[in-house]
């Protein structure tokens, strides 16, 4: 049996972008939602466009959408803002969410968020 190389080195062809290794959540894998090229590990209740939106309008609407979810649920947000990275991350810590994954593809960055409280 060939041996398969270890996560980086197997998604070589995806080297701009960052997701998740593959194998945390079993049989969960498929394309991401406008990231035809890169494999989500995570499945969604939610979907938030943020495309055109700049700072803070990304994380209030993000705010706002996780406030009506039930805790569990996940979170799928994508913003074409370059602040949304580190936006993103301070808002999941201070806001005590997981920000289970971050892709970028070109300018748009996909997030996945856990809903934990």
């Amino acid at each position: 049996m060939p041996e398969v190389p270890a996560w980086p080195e197997a998604r070589q062809d995806f080297q701009n972008v960052r997701c998740s290794p593959p194998g945390r959540l079993p049989n969960a894998s498929r394309p991401c939602q406008n990231f035809p090229n890169v494999m989500s590990t995570y499945a969604t209740d939610v979907r938030l466009d943020c495309l055109g939106l700049f700072c803070p309008m990304p994380i209030l609407k993000t705010r706002d959408a996780m406030k009506a979810m039930l805790v569990g649920q996940t979170l799928e947000m994508v913003s074409d803002d370059p602040a949304s990275e580190a936006d993103m991350r301070a808002w999941a810590t201070g806001a005590g969410q997981v920000l289970l994954e971050i892709a970028k593809d070109g300018a748009v960055y996909r997030f996945v968020v856990r809903k934990t409280r």
